[in-house]
């Protein structure tokens, strides 16, 4: 089976594709979008770079100027918002968490 060329192996999505997956998405009824999200949980639980599928989520509010700044970040480094703050909280977890 040939990998589907809107979805990049890397697990992620460029903005047209995402923009045509949400469309896509929209015109399925509520019972298919049931059945896709319960995949999709199970795809994400089975990519090796993923160890969760976020349901233990910290929730954090943040100002517009911080969001930005997190951007801004995650693009010089190449990376998505998630993987600097993943990056940043392991480091601080590290460092301040008290040793056994």
């Amino acid at each position: 089976m040939k990998p589907d060329p809107m979805i990049p192996n890397d697990s992620t999505l460029s903005n047209a594709a995402l923009h045509r997956f949400a469309k896509q998405f929209a015109a399925v009824s509520s019972t298919d979008r049931k059945m896709i999200h319960r995949l999709l949980l199970v795809e994400m639980k089975q990519h090796p770079r993923e160890v969760t599928d976020n349901r233990d989520c910290l929730g954090a509010r943040l100002t517009l100027d911080e969001k930005g700044m997190l951007k801004n970040l995650a693009f010089d480094q190449g990376e998505t918002v998630s993987d600097v703050i993943r990056k940043a909280l392991r480091s601080l977890l590290k460092t301040e968490s008290p040793t056994p």
